[in-house]
């Protein structure tokens, strides 16, 4: 098989497992940090301001790897030829025509659950941060004004890393694949 559809596809394995991963993290925190796991201290509490930074780290982990995808499939479907020399071209042009297809499905917000799905549970978890100290108060949150704080700074941080990865997508498209020698 073609060495940057294997790169395509490990980075795929690696991003579902990065948001699987986001999941188990942030209920692992989630539970420290309300005292679910163990019996309670004093400072489990900001175990819960952990939540936004680890949210932003794996996001950060998963946008890098739709870029990479993105830019791949972008040499492929502006007819640059990444495969082997055992390539035919038959295969170059149903790759051609795969890549176009697909980017045209994305265009269309087809292909925009796995975005919508980092975006969101990044502003959840965030706004849950937010939440969390009027409801429990601070005979369960001691530390109320800091796990709002983090809450706040999760949501900016979430919406930033989406206007940054926004950016850098729309800056693929105007690549231009080189002629080859």
């Amino acid at each position: 098989m073609l060495q940057p559809w294997n790169e395509i596809i490990e980075a795929q394995k690696i991003r579902s497992d990065l948001l699987k991963w986001k999941i188990i993290v942030v209920a692992a925190l989630g539970a420290t940090g309300l005292g679910l796991s163990t019996r309670s201290l004093p400072y489990t509490d900001l175990a819960l301001c952990c939540i936004p930074f680890v949210c932003a780290y794996l996001d950060l982990l998963c946008r890098h790897l739709s870029l990479r995808i993105r830019v791949i499939s972008w040499l492929w479907e502006q007819g640059g030829s990444p495969q082997t020399n055992s390539t035919t071209d038959v295969e170059r042009e149903y790759m051609q025509r795969h890549e176009t297809f697909v980017q045209e499905a994305r265009r269309r917000g087809i292909l925009a659950l796995e975005d919508v799905t980092v975006v969101v549970s990044s502003l959840v978890f965030s706004l849950a941060l937010v939440v969390l100290p009027s409801i429990l108060g601070p005979s369960v949150l001691p530390h109320t004004g800091l796990v709002l704080g983090s809450g706040i700074l999760g949501i900016i941080l979430a919406a930033s890393i989406q206007f940054v990865y926004q950016l850098l997508w729309r800056r693929v498209a105007p690549l231009k694949v080189p002629k080859e020698a």
